[in-house]
Parts: C-alpha cells; sequence; structure tokens
C-alpha cells in the first residue's frame, strides 16, 4: 500500500465516483512509484462494493484515459492476474477539486466583467435565498466516503448527513487523510466481520472523530518509546511482505519454471549455487538447488 498515491489520486478530479474509488483500491495495492499493481477483479469489487463487470469497464475507461497501464500477467494459485502502472504523472495532471469553480463562483466574476465592462450599470443582487452550494473539495469527498462505504453504512446514513458531518469537521483537518483512514478503517479484518455488518454511519464514525485511530502516519516529533515500537512495526511488516513476495515468486517458478524475482529486488534464481533462500521455501514448492561444480 502506498499512502503517497492513495494522497494523489484523493487530490484528484478522476471524471467519475466510480473510476475514483477504483483507482483508490488500485493505489492500495500500488508501490510508492506506481508500480506492481496486481489485485484481482474480484478482489477490487469487494473493497469498492461495485460488481466484477463494472470493475473491467472502469479499467478500461482508466486506460483509455492513460491513467493505468497494463504491464503483464502474474501467476496465481488458480490462475493469474493482470499486473498494473498507475501512471503518477498522468493522474498528478488531473483537475484538483480547487481548479474547479463553484456556480456561484462563476457568476460573482460574470457580475465583475459586466461592471468593468458598464460602469454606469448597477450589478445585479445575489438572491438571499438561493442556497449556498458545498465547497467543491467537501462535495467530492462526499462522493468518496460514499461510494467506499458499504451497504450497512449507508442503509444508518445518508448523503445530506454525509455532507453535513464533513463540513462540521475543523478547517485544519487535511479531508485527504480522513479519507485515507476511512479506507484504512475498512481494510481491517475487524471491520469487515459478518460483512461488514458493525460498521457505523458513516457520517456518525466522522462525527464521533474515530477516524483519528486510523489516520495515516505524519512526520511528528515521537518519543524514543513510540519511534521504537513504529520501527519495530515496520520492519515485521516489511519482512512479511518479502516473505509473501517470495512465496509468490517461488511458486511462479514452480508452475512455468521461470524466476522473474530478481526484477523485484529478490535476488538470483533460486537454482542458482549461489542463492539463499528460506530451505521451506524449496520444500514446499519442490524447488532443487544445483550442486556446486567442483
Amino acid at each position: 500500500m502506498s499512502i503517497q498515491v492513495m494522497t494523489l489520486v484523493f487530490g484528484r478530479l478522476c471524471g467519475s465516483p466510480t473510476e475514483k474509488i477504483v483507482l483508490l483500491a488500485m493505489a492500495d495495492h500500488a508501490d510508492d512509484d506506481g508500480s506492481d499493481v496486481r489485485p484481482s477483479a474480484a478482489t477490487l469489487a469487494a473493497k469498492c462494493d461495485v460488481t466484477r463487470e463494472t470493475v473491467f469497464r472502469t479499467w478500461k475507461k482508466l486506460e483509455r484515459k492513460g491513467l493505468i497501464s497494463k504491464v503483464g500477467k502474474k501467476a496465481v494459485r488458480g490462475g493469474a492476474v493482470t499486473v498494473w502502472q498507475l501512471n503518477l504523472e498522468a493522474i498528478s495532471e488531473l483537475p484538483k477539486p480547487g481548479d474547479i469553480l463553484s456556480l456561484s463562483d462563476t457568476q460573482s466574476r460574470e457580475v465583475v466583467t459586466e461592471d468593468h465592462a458598464s460602469s454606469d450599470r448597477e450589478s445585479p443582487k445575489p438572491s438571499e435565498n438561493r442556497p449556498k452550494e458545498p465547497s467543491t473539495l467537501v462535495g467530492s469527498h462526499v462522493e468518496i466516503f460514499w461510494d467506499a462505504a458499504p451497504p450497512s453504512s449507508r442503509k444508518r446514513s445518508s448523503k445530506k448527513k454525509l455532507l453535513a458531518a464533513l463540513k462540521a469537521l475543523p478547517k485544519s483537518i487535511d479531508l485527504a487523510r480522513v479519507a485515507t483512514a476511512w479506507s484504512n478503517y475498512l481494510s481491517d479484518p475487524k471491520t469487515q466481520r459478518d460483512n461488514f455488518e458493525y460498521v457505523p454511519a458513516v457520517d456518525r464514525w466522522l462525527r464521533d472523530h474515530r477516524f483519528e485511530a486510523w489516520m495515516p502516519a505524519e512526520v511528528n516529533l515521537l518519543s524514543s518509546v513510540e519511534l521504537g515500537d513504529a520501527v519495530e512495526l515496520a520492519r515485521l511488516k516489511k519482512e512479511r511482505e518479502h516473505a509473501e513476495k517470495l512465496d509468490f515468486f517461488f511458486e511462479a517458478l514452480a508452475k512455468y519454471g521461470t524466476w522473474d524475482g530478481d526484477r523485484h529486488g529478490l535476488g538470483v534464481d533460486p537454482r542458482s549455487p549461489d542463492a539463499d533462500y528460506p530451505a521451506e521455501l524449496y520444500a514446499k514448492h519442490n524447488i532443487t538447488k544445483m550442486e556446486r561444480a567442483s
């Protein structure tokens, strides 16, 4: 998971809520350079609460826009999955929420233009009864939170309540980081228990500031104990991810007879005499290391 890539996607307008949430879910699987994205369509469908067909259609749209590119296929249990590259440069060039003027902004600029063109003409006064439009930034995050929310959470909430909850948050809070916290919360196995049955209404989750426990890490001054814990957790996570990657490429080697791990920072072919991998992987995948020539 790359918080850096997710934050980039959160801060851009992708064309539709579905395209944004699928791109966000893919970013959740990406490295920091946008590479090695290989979740299955079924995995993304479950994360985004859409059908597999919707994921396939959205992939085609994102690919046509140049936001994602197919890199190849990778072997998995029961078949193979498509490997994607998120094109960070293209994503960064998408408009930001603040780049799009609301209706009230547009009307204000038209009034100013008319005033300059004809100083003796009185500017039209805006109607006091005209409802104020929500800021584009908050409005776009309504769709992000709502699309990501499981059905059980939506039943207890509404977009109107969600909008009010987002507006009620202190302006000092970064909505992109709160949205990342929502994604982190929904990705937790405990949250997913009984098909998300115990997930609260999304507006209540925001009003209770439950996001504070799921916010992505920032650069803070930590105590030596906290820093040591953070370093240890990062080390354990890195070791687990490395072990999973090794197992994946060992399995591919056993099935197809080719070693692609060297292109992903894993070192030499396990069959080489110079290889130094855990013995249990050789036994699990029935792979034999060649003897060194005397």
